[in-house]
């Protein structure tokens, strides 16, 4: 019988080990909180519980949004130690084992039913092989960077109560015993300044400890290979961010500590050579909630970046060009004017000296499509969330540009009770139109790039005829950005 097969081959993970080591992300673009990858398709993330909430409210009130967002897989209890990786302990996620068991049980009553994706992630981890694997990966990765200094050695990290901008890290060399390996040391073939700006800011007070406006982008030649089908060893970019935000939660971290952190699609799954940007949407980025001094210093930010005018600025990018990564983090982005803005997007497409206007119209039909819907959604806000463009930098690839929306701790729904908001949206009853207008900006600047780099303007004009007036009322600022 197929219930007794099951049975038969279901392994129990507590017999090899008490916990899971989560090996942190070499590659993350942006963001106050550090990622961890959890397992081939998931990564773990810091968790706000406006976000969690906002995520289950998006799966049983609009479907027609989940396109547009990284799937949802539920909540890991991560505990820290001040020696050591962070580690999933089972003790304290129960939960996970429970479900792990419900695959083996087909039988079992509903309330005990897994998701297929859930399913395959847990089988990603939990099999023997899966984590004998992991437990190499992390003993493997010790030993290449046992000469990399102890985190907590560095004297330039950035300050627990201050996001700063990426600065040198001085430290000297010393011994770890695993599992512990520090984050690996920035490949040489990395860039770690951009093409476009070397600007930084000196001071930053976007901390909201939310640890919600976090960008990643996979390390996947240590990624699981036991189970589902092969996949590409992606290279590694060593992004600079990355290893200075892991190594400021390193520093912040007290033994056994532990925190929630939600589980959610690795958007870069599959991909070789992940190009990716982060784009910052809307005209306002404070919460609903924010104290007056948070709503302050973000709306300066607004007026001063390109947020207040355009709806959207750059915060962080990740592109491939011509075997180098190049890096671009949010304190250049705030720096951009609006043509240097555009110029952006196009050095964004600009992958081994050609500028990939092939993936421009998907991606205009999914910004028409997004706006369609985002206009239909009167008082929801998506305040300081971010639109995520990834694409594959290897030539050999034909996956299309994704486009999806991340970061949800200060985003706002109908249901939502107005009277407990300090700082309520301006135009209730009404969509977000800073969005919308953040939208439209982008839609403007790629169809310029797509026409002047050598693209059919017939193409555009047969893209989305019945979504044209989904900007209606949306004021044009395409002037600005001299297009």
């Amino acid at each position: 019988m197929r219930g007794d097969d099951d049975e038969q081959h279901y392994f129990d993970p507590t017999q090899i080990t008490a916990s899971l080591p989560l090996l942190p992300f070499d590659n993350q673009v942006g963001g106050h909180g550090s990622f961890f990858r959890f397992s081939k398709q998931a990564i773990c993330k810091a968790v706000s519980k406006k976000e969690q909430s906002f995520y289950e409210h998006l799966e049983r009130q609009l479907p027609e949004l989940l396109p547009f967002i990284p799937q949802y897989f539920g909540i890991v209890n991560v505990t820290y130690s001040t020696d050591s990786v962070p580690h999933i302990v089972f003790e304290k996620n129960k939960h996970l084992l429970s479900d792990w068991r419900a695959c083996h049980h087909r039988r079992s009553s509903r309330r005990h039913s897994v998701s297929a994706a859930r399913e395959q992630i847990l089988r990603d981890i939990f099999t023997p092989q899966a984590i004998q694997e992991r437990l190499r990966q992390v003993n493997s990765e010790f030993r290449r960077s046992s000469s990399f200094p102890e985190r907590r050695q560095h004297s330039l990290l950035l300050p627990a109560d201050q996001d700063n901008p990426l600065t040198a890290v001085s430290c000297s060399p010393t011994s770890l015993s695993p599992p512990s390996p520090p984050p690996p040391p920035p490949s040489s073939s990395s860039k770690s300044t951009s093409a476009i700006t070397s600007r930084r800011d000196q001071q930053d007070d976007d901390n909201n400890n939310n640890n919600d406006q976090d960008v990643f982008i996979m390390d996947e030649d240590m990624a699981l290979t036991t189970t589902g089908d092969d996949w590409k060893t992606r290279e590694k970019p060593n992004n600079p961010w990355s290893m200075q935000v892991y190594q400021r939660d390193q520093q912040k971290m007290k033994h056994d500590d532990h925190k929630e952190y939600i589980m959610i699609e690795d958007l870069t799954d599959g991909i070789h050579f992940p190009c990716v940007l982060d784009l910052k949407m809307g005209t306002r980025q404070h919460s609903v909630y924010a104290t007056s001094a948070k709503a302050a210093s973000q709306t300066r930010k607004c007026q001063q970046s390109t947020s207040a005018a355009l709806g959207v600025r750059v915060c962080g990018m990740q592109v491939y060009k011509q075997g180098d990564f190049i890096f671009q983090d949010k304190y250049q982005g705030r720096r951009l004017s609006p043509i240097e803005f555009r110029d952006t997007l196009v050095q964004f497409l600009n992958n081994n000296g050609c500028v990939q206007i092939h993936h421009i119209p998907a991606v205009l039909h999914k910004l028409r499509r997004l706006a369609a819907i985002i206009r239909s959604l009167n008082d929801y806000r998506f305040y300081g969330s971010s639109l995520l463009m990834i694409y594959d930098g290897d030539e050999t690839s034909d996956k299309v540009m994704d486009v999806r929306i991340i970061d949800f701790a200060h985003s706002v729904t109908s249901q939502d009770p107005r009277h407990e908001f300090s700082y309520p949206p301006q135009h209730p009853n009404q969509p977000d139109d800073g969005y919308l207008l953040g939208l439209k900006t982008l839609t403007v600047c790629f169809e310029w790039i797509y026409k002047t780099h050598g693209g059919e303007a017939s193409v555009l004009t047969t893209l989305d005829q019945d979504e044209n007036d989904v900007f209606e009322g949306i004021e044009s600022r395409a002037a600005m950005c001299g297009v």
